[in-house]
């Protein structure tokens, strides 16, 4: 959420456990979601690097209005239901 609010999209990885990759990144909207190893990292920062500036601007203002829609009451509360199911 920090990184989204100031205009950076957010390179997550594809793990069950990861409650970014199921409630705020979405891939190739506002961040990156690569496969949970080197490689897919690899391929990630790659994707970064090598995108063109109006992709990245686009992924980071849909990032910012992603963190803005985001508070942290509601992130808090959506962590406790998750983990009243464990």
């Amino acid at each position: 959420r920090e990184a989204m609010g100031s205009y950076t999209p957010t390179l997550t990885v594809d793990a069950p456990l990861n409650l970014a990759q199921h409630d705020m990144v979405r891939n190739g909207e506002n961040g990156l979601v690569v496969k949970n190893n080197v490689d897919g990292l690899v391929e990630g920062i790659s994707r970064f690097y090598n995108m063109s500036d109006s992709e990245y601007a686009n992924l980071a203002v849909n990032a910012y209005g992603t963190a803005k829609q985001r508070t942290w009451s509601e992130s808090s509360r959506k962590l406790e239901k998750l983990l009243g199911k464990l």
